[in-house]
């Protein structure tokens, strides 16, 4: 059975700082920290219209590719007419 932590202690008490990669403390209602906390909730938001744009350009393009060599494919006489 794992060992349950009942009690934690930091050597330096909260003294309701934070400490960023760089080593410089600021206070936990920093907006730095609140945008790091937020961040993960924006990238879905971000993937997702990135998704629908490139569905908006890639499918009318593709279609318009396909049309062009169905139309040449025909010309040379590759593809029956229907």
């Amino acid at each position: 059975m794992a060992n349950r932590l009942t009690q934690i202690a930091t050597r330096t008490g909260d003294d309701g700082t934070t400490g960023l990669g760089t080593g410089q403390r600021v206070p936990k209602d920093h907006l730095r920290v609140q945008a790091l906390g937020a961040r993960p909730l924006f990238d879905p938001a971000l993937e997702y219209l990135v998704l629908i744009g490139l569905t908006l350009v890639s499918y009318p393009l593709g279609r318009w590719v396909f049309a062009r060599a169905e139309q040449a494919m025909r010309r040379r006489g590759m593809l029956a007419q229907y």
